[in-house]
């Protein structure tokens, strides 16, 4: 029993890795520093896109927190009133864009 406990005590040994010179053992990824710096100061009172986007995450979100609460026959209002939003998001980026500069745009492609 005493062999049996001083062999394995060897052998548990040979399998620790040695480090090698030069070398520094791993304690994870580095800590970035958080900031709180924010985003550009900008003025989004005229733009529709911005404001339909803001609309659409709240209809989306309306949907989120009222799905759980309501039958099924209920559904179709949220669900309705997302893809409303969106259509008005649709429409607003519409109107934006002939007043784009045609370097500003790409065409998608839609692949077959």
């Amino acid at each position: 029993m005493l062999e049996d406990s001083q062999w394995l005590r060897q052998e548990e040994k040979s399998l620790t890795p040695e480090k090698e010179a030069g070398y520094t053992e791993f304690t994870g990824p580095p800590q970035k520093p958080i900031t709180t710096g924010g985003t550009a100061n900008l003025d989004w009172t005229n733009d529709l896109v911005y404001l339909n986007v803001m609309e659409l995450v709240r209809a989306v979100l309306d949907l989120k927190n009222k799905l759980c609460q309501l039958p099924p026959e209920g559904y179709m209002v949220v669900v309705k009133n997302v893809g409303l939003t969106l259509r008005k998001l649709n429409g607003s980026v519409d109107d934006l864009l002939p007043s784009l500069p045609s370097s500003s745009s790409t065409e998608v492609g839609v692949l077959s």
